[in-house]
């Protein structure tokens, strides 16, 4: 978990990146909530203000989005952590 970065972000967000940043696919969002356990509430919140860090990937008429991150997006200092704690 990123316990030494500092940055603009809520706890919740900063777990939720930092699990999607070891995630190898795309998860849901009930998923995310599930493993982090906390509401599918907080994580949409969490998920609408990561925007453009945390990329929804498909969707289908019964498929929920599936998430991951976009490291792209992501502030040098945080990729350099996360790439210190896998």
């Amino acid at each position: 978990m990123l316990r030494n970065f500092r940055w603009d972000m809520r706890l919740t967000d900063e777990r939720i990146v930092a699990f999607l940043a070891q995630q190898k696919e795309p998860i849901s969002q009930t998923e995310i909530a599930e493993r982090l356990g906390c509401h599918p509430d907080t994580v949409n919140r969490s998920i609408k203000r990561l925007k453009g860090i945390v990329t929804p990937i498909g969707y289908g008429k019964r498929l929920p989005y599936r998430y991951q991150i976009n490291t792209d997006e992501l502030p040098d200092a945080l990729k350099a952590e996360i790439a210190r704690n896998p």
